[in-house]
């Protein structure tokens, strides 16, 4: 018995070649998975990568929609900036046709208090004027396409 047990201990320890162990297990060079667990990993990998998918549309979606946004404010950033520009201009020409109205007041609120040339109110206006007032007039929208081509040619056709 006695020797049986060395044998058997020699040959689980790989010091006898001639006697094979069957009570030694080869060591597994990988460990294998329990049964089933590949399909869960495989399972777990597609609902990784549609969670994936759907975190990049949802991102993209937000990008878009981030980029229609600044696209409407700047729009509405240019429309206010025109309206502001339009009305700087309408006050401009309200305050030119003013001037040329009544340049008594107009050369008061001038800073340079320079002398200039002194006009009659009552004089009557030149051609050039006239045809300037009602260009200004047709600028501020206040004739109609028509009006303005039938005042320009009765102006014209003064002597």
């Amino acid at each position: 018995m006695r020797n049986r047990i060395l044998l058997l201990l020699a040959c689980c320890l790989g010091l006898y070649a001639g006697v094979s162990c069957t009570t030694r297990k080869a060591p597994s060079s990988s460990p294998q998975p329990p049964p089933g667990q590949a399909a869960a990993d495989a399972k777990a990998e597609k609902k990784k990568q549609a969670a994936d998918a759907k975190a990049e549309k949802e991102k993209e979606a937000a990008d878009a929609k981030a980029v229609k946004a600044a696209a409407a404010e700047a729009r509405k950033k240019k429309d206010l900036e025109a309206k502001q520009a339009a009305a700087a201009a309408k006050k401009e020409a309200a305050a030119a046709k003013a001037a040329k109205l009544h340049p008594a007041t107009a050369s008061s609120t001038n800073s340079t208090n320079a002398p200039g040339p002194v006009l009659n109110p009552n004089a009557p206006l030149t051609k050039e004027q006239k045809l300037n007032d009602l260009n200004s007039r047709y600028k501020n929208d206040e004739l109609s396409s028509l009006e303005y081509q039938t005042e320009r040619a009765k102006i014209l056709a003064e002597p």
